[in-house]
């Protein structure tokens, strides 16, 4: 089966061709970088501070990614 009716078919619906910024929100965290604590699948980096007011908007057109957080002012972890 192709799928390329159906992939078209869903860009078409969802107006893909004239998307040209995305903004996502939310929380996360940031991982820090270095020696894992584990070693397994599917096992992240030790986690950070929490980030809070999460932001980052993509804008095609210009060819920019905004991202923007909220963290502890200490940065410690």
């Amino acid at each position: 089966m192709d799928p390329r009716p159906v992939l078209e078919a869903a860009r078409k619906a969802i107006g893909a061709d004239i998307l040209r910024c995305v903004t996502i929100a939310g929380t996360g965290y940031t991982g820090m970088v270095g020696q894992q604590r584990l070693n397994d699948k599917n096992v992240d980096w030790p986690r950070g501070e929490p980030l809070a007011n999460y932001t980052r908007t993509m804008n095609w057109e210009a060819g920019t990614i905004k991202e923007e957080f909220d963290r502890h002012p200490t940065g410690l972890y």
